[in-house]
This record gives C-alpha cells, structure tokens and sequence, in this order.
C-alpha cells in the first residue's frame, strides 16, 4: 500500500521583525514506522536546521546592515511531482530575497518507497544519453522562449549545452521534467523547466527504469 505524503508549514521571525522565513516540506503518513517515512524526516530536518541556520546568520546580518526598509525573507518550499509504487518525487525551491533581489535554487529529490534511499536520477539513463539528450532540451528551450516571449541570453545554447545535467530532473505522471536554475539562460530567478515525456526518453533508459518510476508505463 503506498503511503501518502503532506506538506506541513511552519512560519520562523527572526530577529524581531528583520528576517521572515517559511518552510513547507514533506512529511509522510505513519511519520517514522517505514524506511522512508525514517530517512525522509532526518533529511528534511537537516534541512530546515541548515536553512535557519543560514537566515539567522547571513540573512540577518545582511538584513541589520542595510539600516531599514521592508524585511528580508527566505524559505524551503516543496513540490510534489510523482508518487508510484517505486518512487517518490518532488522538488525543493531554497529562496531568499535580499538587497541582492530574490534567488531560487531548486533541488530535486528522487526516493526508492521500498528502501527508503535517495536514487541518483542520473542512473535512470544509458551511458551517453545526455549527448541523445541535449537535441530535445535545446529544442525545448526554443519552444518554451517562443510560447511565453521569454527573452533568452545570446549564447544560451552553449550555456545549455555546458550546463545540461542529467541529475538535475524530477518525475511527473507525464515523464520527467529536467531544467535550468534560475539566472542560467536569462534574467529571470525562476527555474527554467523542460518537461520531457516517456515516449522520447523510452530509448535513452536503463532497464526496468520506466517500470520502477511510471508502474510499468503510467501516463504513456
């Protein structure tokens, strides 16, 4: 039986008003009675230690040195992405805005329900899918420019083709989603998403990988 998963949310002040902090992250149904309710707890708690260590340091003497003004912020913010029988995907946005403006660094997490373990997404591919890979990202990032009017760098394309990274993807019903962090192909601070869907990548995966992340094919 697959467990269900939530996002719970805690609100942090720090430093009398100077710093404001959200942190919404996954929590599993049954807490800690499973391997991955266990292993998912302890790593998002090291995470949320990291994060506020970070804001009541940085964030804050950042915030004090400026001498005024609205209040600088941060937060972790989960997305869920997939959950088959095998795996559980989601994705963490890491946020602060500051005098340097907002930046968002997204961290994708792939986890093994029967283990508990965190799955290197890169090993879902044959060796030198990335060169089979880049022709349908590059061709996303054309398309997805065009749709929204998103204006690009001039030398986007070698920036993708240098910092395309097979680990950086989660999984949806639909296929797997890789992308660009924010500020990478232009200005924008969001990440730069490119959904890719199980047709195009059944020739570029391992063995039993498309069973073990759509149950078998799911969302063909």
């Amino acid at each position: 039986m697959t467990q269900s998963i939530r996002i719970e949310t805690e609100r942090h002040v720090l430093g009398e008003g100077a710093a404001f902090i959200k942190l919404s992250l996954p929590v599993l149904d049954g807490g800690t009675d499973s391997a991955l309710g266990k292993r998912l707890s302890a790593y998002t708690e090291r995470l949320k230690k990291g994060f506020l260590h970070y804001a009541g340091t940085k964030l804050l003497a950042a915030s004090a040195s400026r001498g005024g003004g609205a209040p600088y912020g941060g937060g972790l913010n989960t997305v869920l992405c997939h959950q088959s029988a095998g795996v559980l995907s989601f994705y963490i946005d890491a946020t602060v805005t500051d005098g340097n403006g907002r930046r968002i660094h997204r961290l994708p997490f792939l986890w093994s329900v029967k283990g508990g373990t965190l799955i290197k997404p890169g090993r879902m591919f044959q060796k030198r899918a990335e060169k089979k890979l880049l022709p349908l990202i590059l061709k996303g990032i054309d398309e997805k420019a065009a749709a929204l009017s998103l204006p690009l760098y001039s030398d986007y394309a070698a920036i993708a083709r240098r910092r395309f990274d097979t680990e950086r993807f989660y999984i949806s019903p639909m296929g797997a989603v890789f992308y660009y962090q924010g500020r990478t192909l232009n200005e924008r601070p969001e990440p730069f998403a490119l959904p890719l869907a199980v047709h195009a990548l059944r020739p570029l995966l391992q063995e039993g990988a498309e069973e073990l992340l759509w149950d078998g094919g799911e969302g063909q």
